[in-house]
């Protein structure tokens, strides 16, 4: 990147002259003052019994020391004979240009922002790009600034950026309510301290715009999982049913249960409280839900193993949380972000194909659509 500017530390030639003229303003203020008071006329003679006119008592009074002691010049003269001062000249408030890896210019702030998180506010307001997804390093790769609360050097900046979706497929442990009930490393989740009938787990962030492909990989299911999208954050922790998440979900099934129910037993797409279509039911170890999502189509795709199960309608312009559901202390659970090239070519065209309709499914529960349908929207 371009050298930081010198401005502020030195003054540049046209600054000079502006300096010098400045100079001496100030050492004509700090020595004996080149205009001179204007003398003051003395009094006219006064006749023993005092000023006979109004004319000659203003004339007296104009001649009387304002002080009682004649010491010094009237505050208006004063004011008068000080010089205003002169401007110190400032220089430039300095530029942060943000470039993408290739080059491309993507964020132009001025002035400089106080510090690492204003900056990537100001980012956020031109590319869209949230401050979590942000990875900001000088040009030449020898400075990341990464911390929020670093302040910034008030000069012309240039910076690369990086979108690092890591918290797109990352579980957020410090904000669920259950946290102490899990164990998460990055993008895996356990819950071997598991106290209550389960826990809904969200990522770090959600999607916002894009197509995104993800994998569930099912290391072990005890009992009950729903794996999927999920548009309110505030359902993670252990105060949701499964059955009340206002959510778009494959239903993994129940794993001690041989009931053909799209309710509670065999696989099934879930979407807000109903059970819409059913879906092939997972073993209890190692198969895989593959989910393709595209938000600016506002549909989605899940796939059994790489088989398409069915697509239906999300939420236009509205941030999705990756979700699971863990149920008993064995539940163990992966989450992966891929490529769009790895999705598979029937569920990309499931998505622009006949979308499942979701509000004739079947309740999840008998009271939901009279006790929570404004609860879910």
């Amino acid at each position: 990147m371009g050298s930081f500017s010198s401005r502020g530390q030195r003054l540049e030639s046209g600054e000079a002259q502006i300096f010098s003229q400045w100079l001496p303003l100030r050492s004509w203020d700090m020595t004996e003052p080149p205009l001179k008071l204007a003398r003051v006329a003395e009094p006219a003679p006064v006749s023993a019994e005092g000023p006979a006119t109004e004319a000659e008592r203003a004339s007296v009074a104009r001649a009387q020391p304002q002080d009682g002691g004649g010491k010094k010049a009237p505050e208006a003269e004063q004011q008068q004979a000080t010089p205003p001062e002169a401007e110190v000249p400032q220089g430039p408030a300095g530029t942060v240009t943000v470039l993408s890896m290739a080059g491309r210019e993507m964020a132009v702030c001025t002035p400089v922002p106080a510090n690492v998180a204003a900056l990537k506010a100001a980012i956020e307001a031109q590319t869209g790009c949230p401050p979590a997804l942000q990875r900001l390093v000088e040009q030449e790769g020898t400075r990341m600034f990464d911390r929020d609360e670093e302040a910034l050097p008030q000069e012309d900046l240039e910076l690369l950026m990086v979108i690092d979706e890591t918290p797109m497929f990352s579980w957020d442990h410090k904000g669920n309510p259950g946290n102490a009930m899990l164990e998460i490393d990055g993008s895996v989740v356990k819950c071997p301290n598991l106290t209550t009938d389960y826990v809904n787990v969200l990522t770090r962030e959600p999607m916002r715009s894009g197509v995104h492909y993800y994998q569930f990989i099912m290391h072990h299911i005890g009992d009950e999982q729903w794996c999927g999208v999920a548009a309110d954050p505030e359902q993670a922790g252990p105060r949701y049913s499964g059955r009340y998440l206002k959510a778009w979900t494959y239903y993994c099934g129940r794993m001690r249960s041989s009931s053909a129910s799209i309710v509670d037993g065999t696989g099934c797409l879930h979407a807000k409280g109903r059970a819409v279509k059913e879906f092939k039911k997972l073993k209890p170890c190692g198969d895989v839900i593959g989910m393709l999502v595209d938000l600016d189509r506002a549909a989605i795709a899940f796939e059994l193993n790489g088989e398409l199960q069915g697509a239906c309608a999300i939420p236009k312009d509205t941030p999705l949380w990756v979700l699971t559901h863990v149920d008993t202390p064995r539940d163990h659970v992966e989450l992966v972000k891929l490529s769009l090239q790895d999705a598979p070519q029937e569920s990309i065209e499931g998505l622009s194909g006949a979308l499942l309709e979701i509000t004739g499914g079947t309740p999840l529960r008998s009271q939901y659509a009279c006790e929570d349908a404004n609860r879910l929207g």
